[in-house]
């Protein structure tokens, strides 16, 4: 950095307390819209304004989009129903081939135990 920088420098929050640089000569943007009133053509001057009107919604519109009560009730009592069938079909699946190889080793050893007692 040379003198004159080192010298001219300030730090972040001095430099931010410093007025900007003079924005004056900024031209400032008008527009014009013709006004039609009658057989007169006058000339009215807006500002850079962008004024956007709020969409208004109507009740009907609203009740559309939205699910009643009821409906949803049954929606949930369906999901959950098919969900709760669906977990226990597979659970007692499990129980059920968990008891079938319990009863095939309880014969197995039902059959051991009679061939040892033969002897």
């Amino acid at each position: 950095m040379d003198q004159e920088r080192k010298n001219n420098w300030r730090c972040q929050e001095c430099s931010s307390k410093q007025p900007k640089s003079d924005n004056t000569i900024t031209p400032v943007r008008t527009t014009y819209r013709p006004m039609v009133s009658g057989d007169d053509t006058n000339v009215e001057e807006e500002s850079n304004i962008t004024v956007r009107t709020k969409k208004q919604r109507s009740i009907s519109d609203s009740n559309d989009s939205y699910i009643k009560e009821d409906l949803l009730r049954s929606i949930i009592k369906q999901e959950i129903t098919d969900t709760i069938k669906k977990l226990v079909s597979e659970h007692l699946a499990n129980i059920a081939s968990q008891v079938t190889g319990f009863h095939e080793s309880l014969a197995f050893f039902s059959k051991q135990m009679t061939n040892l007692c033969k002897l």
